[in-house]
């Protein structure tokens, strides 16, 4: 469901960018406060854990999943959310990484740089509030070429400029980034309506919010789909992620996905899945789902759970699908956590 349309724009728009190393002290500090990946990677089990450059460090995937195997559905989300998120905070460090067109106290400005292949023209600035904690940015896109010239220094991420559109903005609180720990908490904001008029396509949501925290050593996430596409409708959709600093976590999620598949035809619609997963330190743990819509029968809903074993292996114990057909596979009293532990909010 999610993926980036902004990112090989901005691939673009870098290479147009020159003066990279000639950077003070002071734009050293803007790029240290650029969201890292680790601070917004969202890591069910049998997913890994994300390294300071992003990168997993357990290939958990190659765990084989049956079809409605729940943990492997998780997976699924995490690295759509992943792909998404990480697409823009390389994009966005990689220019912070650059010398930018205007320095100002508390305020650095890169662009506009027109990328003539594209015909887009594109703008980055952030911004060190008042406060001297918080750090604010916003990247603005334009169909054709665009100069502004002094008007360059007068815009800000509030302004309405015409022709212009604020495609991806946010703010960061680093509780410390002398340590180069790069940990706090922030908000982003990703337009992916905005995107979609640059590239003629479909958008697969109007826009995603989130929030996030990974200070002491812990991770907590919170993601607003809004209008995402499910086929000629809008639905909107949330994430909630948790992840302690011992690796237990829980992951609540009301999405649309492709879960169920009607013998042997391939799935024609999406289903609407309430799904809690909680899991222990040694990633053994427990998810319960609700499913109705798509290929469920009209007004039926089916209740799936699913218990399984710790890493690495990730085995499933226990698969129930509540419908008096299917009949229990495994032992329940196996599970990790109650069912009690992981039943979603109606």
């Amino acid at each position: 469901m999610l993926r980036v349309v902004v990112v090989a724009a901005l691939g673009a728009w870098l290479g147009g960018l020159v003066g990279c190393g000639d950077l003070s002290e002071e734009d050293l500090l803007f790029r240290a406060a650029v969201p890292p990946k680790e601070a917004v990677a969202v890591t069910p089990p049998g997913s890994g854990d994300i390294d300071e450059g992003g990168n997993s460090l357990v290939q958990g995937l190659i765990v084989v999943c049956a079809e409605g195997d729940l943990r492997c559905e998780a997976q699924k989300i995490a690295t759509g959310f992943n792909t998404l998120t990480f697409g823009l905070l390389d994009a966005i460090d990689a220019v912070a990484a650059l010398t930018p067109t205007i320095r100002e106290r508390g305020r650095r400005i890169w662009g506009p740089i027109y990328d003539a292949q594209k015909d887009q023209t594109f703008r980055f600035e952030m911004v060190r509030a008042d406060d001297d904690v918080t750090f604010t940015f916003c990247l603005f896109m334009a169909q054709g070429q665009v100069e502004l010239g002094e008007r360059n220094r007068e815009l800000n991420c509030d302004s309405l400029e015409p022709g212009f559109l604020n495609v991806f903005s946010g703010s960061f609180q680093p509780s410390s980034i002398e340590d180069g720990a790069r940990r706090g908490q922030g908000t982003m904001r990703f337009e992916a309506d905005r995107v979609s008029r640059f590239d003629g396509s479909s958008p697969f949501a109007r826009t995603l919010d989130f929030a996030f925290d990974n200070q002491q050593e812990r991770t907590d996430i919170h993601v607003d789909v809004v209008g995402a596409s499910v086929g000629d409708e809008e639905r909107d959709a949330a994430y909630d992620f948790e992840r302690e600093a011992d690796g237990s976590g829980t992951f609540l999620f009301d999405v649309f996905a492709d879960l169920i598949s009607q013998g042997l035809l391939p799935t024609r619609r999406l289903e609407h899945i309430r799904l809690s997963a909680r899991w222990n330190v040694e990633q053994g743990g427990r998810a319960l789902g609700v499913v109705d819509d798509g290929d469920i029968a009209i007004g039926s809903v089916l209740t799936v759970e699913q218990c399984w074993a710790a890493a690495p292996e990730f085995e499933t114990s226990y698969f129930d699908v509540v419908d008096d057909v299917v009949q229990p596979v495994g032992d329940a009293d196996a599970c990790v956590f109650a069912v009690a532990d992981v039943t979603p909010a109606s």
